[in-house]
């Protein structure tokens, strides 16, 4: 564990080596977009994005994992490490733990050669590939150091599902309860610092009116810390109202009618069950079509919002 450590200090070191964090002025300058699989949550980091960027904000989008979902919305090829604009002031970039190590250590050790010789061969790689909390610990740092530039005044994490979610966003807590003292827990201290001030970092919570996205995000809201860090939960793919009288539907579409009112009646159900969570709950409907300045609407509400003004 001793070489993992290392490795992760030449990692950690390198986030801080502008060590302007009192620089951070921007107010949930991070939003960090969670919930289950197939919720929403990259098409809410979409709506807020636009919004963003329409307010004359720079705006990243970050995937992490390696996901490649948001440019092909936008009509463009897949983006890599490096940030690609797929909107005026809306970039979007995708993060692997491999890249950031890399890049990390290059600027520390400045000399490719050197790196190879340290990160590539056989003894390093299995110890940094099975090193608890390292690689959501890069992704964080690697968040860390957008937020830590004022290139960025705004970024939205399309984070994993909830469970990972979780971890990453903990990942920071974690290489500080494995290092107890030192420069590593002081780097990641710094860091978590960022990731856990509800004023630099805000949680967004996504789900579908169902009973398993409801459960997981029951679950994880009842996980966080700082419940008061979750500042919206996102109600996906509402439907409105279906008409109550049986006068007003013709024939051929009463079966399909009666169908949308047992869905409708299920998602109000599931909708009272989410009152326990005690934070900013807003409603979106169904949008079929991707067009830019409904997806901004919609995302200007969520942010109206977050910030506790009228939507």
């Amino acid at each position: 564990m001793s070489d993992t450590l290392v490795f992760s200090f030449i990692i950690a070191h390198s986030i801080l080596s502008t060590n302007t964090y009192n620089k951070m002025t921007h107010t949930h300058q991070i939003l960090f977009v969670t919930g289950k699989g197939g919720v929403g949550k990259t098409s809410t980091s979409i709506m807020l994005g636009l919004a963003q960027a329409k307010r004359g904000r720079k705006t990243i989008i970050v995937q992490t994992h390696g996901a490649q979902q948001i440019s092909p919305f936008f009509g463009l090829p897949v983006c890599g490490y490096i940030p690609q604009e797929v909107y005026p002031n809306l970039f979007v970039m995708s993060i692997t733990a491999a890249q950031a190590i890399e890049e990390y250590a290059l600027q520390q050790l400045k000399f490719r050669k050197v790196y190879e010789i340290i990160f590539e061969n056989r003894f390093a790689k299995p110890l940094i590939q099975g090193a608890p909390g390292l690689h959501d610990a890069v992704h964080l740092g690697k968040i860390y150091s957008l937020a830590d530039r004022e290139k960025w005044p705004s970024i939205i994490v399309d984070a994993p599902a909830t469970g990972h979610a979780l971890s990453m966003l903990h990942s920071a807590r974690t290489m500080m309860d494995l290092t107890k003292s030192g420069p590593m827990y002081n780097t990641n201290a710094i860091v978590d610092a960022v990731f856990s001030d509800p004023n630099r970092t805000s949680i967004v919570l996504v789900t579908l009116l169902e009973e398993l996205p409801v459960q997981e995000t029951l679950e994880l809201w009842d996980a966080l810390e700082k419940q008061h860090q979750c500042r919206l939960l996102v109600h996906n793919k509402v439907l409105t109202p279906p008409p109550i009288s049986e006068h007003s539907v013709p024939f051929e579409w009463k079966r399909h009618v009666d169908m949308l009112r047992t869905k409708y009646q299920s998602q109000q159900q599931q909708k009272d069950i989410l009152t326990s969570i005690s934070c900013t709950q807003y409603q979106v409907p169904s949008i079929p079509t991707m067009d830019i300045d409904t997806w901004s609407a919609w995302g200007e509400k969520l942010l109206r919002s977050i910030q506790g003004d009228q939507a």
